[in-house]
């Protein structure tokens, strides 16, 4: 890397491509491309990596061959800073849901379905918050943009969270592409109200959430 120069500019000097981490593969070959969004700091980084992938960072610029980008994890719930760059937002727990929804994507994409039908579609099935399906307003008090009833009659209103009910059938993967990892911190379990737990309160919710003392 130049001095002087950023991480984004060396790999736009050298025409650097985003690529699958095992198969080297293009990002822009497959039918979804997923985004865990655990904190609001991901969010450029999310922009920038659609980017260096040759993917159109907004969703309506994306051609109809071109994947479906999802988001998941904690922020996932608080999706609309990202709603002109992701086309679709899974609510909840996606252990037991995500494979299906994946090879469904995939059949739809074979069967040239598309891309806002595959989502319609797709949005009917799972847990998902699609952008682009739901009318949105200025609310003239605040000046913000609040989500408003949805445009295709098929998608619900209020997506329903998905839950997995065993957690513990889901190990959390261990094959990190970043050797020797470790938590540098961890919630004190006061329910601080800076850390997630504490600002979400449906947590607590599923009959107890223990961080330990």
């Amino acid at each position: 890397m130049r001095r002087g120069s950023t991480w984004r500019q060396s790999c736009a000097a050298v025409a650097c491509r985003c690529s699958h981490w095992r198969s080297a593969s293009r990002l822009d070959v497959f039918d979804v491309v997923g985004f865990s969004l655990q904190y609001e700091l991901n969010f450029t980084g999310v922009l920038n990596i659609l980017d260096l992938s040759g993917l159109a960072l907004r969703t309506a610029d994306r051609p109809e061959h071109a994947p479906l980008v999802l988001g998941g994890g904690p922020l996932a719930t608080h999706p609309e800073p990202l709603a002109p760059f992701v086309d679709a937002f899974f609510i909840g727990e996606a252990e037991e849901l995500l494979p299906a929804l994946c090879l469904e994507a995939a059949e739809l994409q074979r069967a040239q379905v598309p891309r806002s039908e595959r989502l319609a579609r797709l949005a009917t099935r799972f847990p998902l918050y699609v952008p682009s399906l739901y009318r949105t307003s200025r609310d003239p008090a605040t000046g913000l943009v609040t989500v408003a009833e949805p445009l295709d009659a098929r998608v619900p209103r209020s997506v329903r969270r998905a839950w997995v009910a065993d957690i513990n059938r889901y190990p959390f993967p261990d094959d990190s592409p970043v050797p020797h990892a470790q938590a540098v911190f961890d919630s004190h379990g006061g329910g601080d109200r800076a850390w997630l737990h504490g600002r979400l309160p449906f947590l607590p919710g599923r009959g107890g959430v223990s961080t330990g003392a």
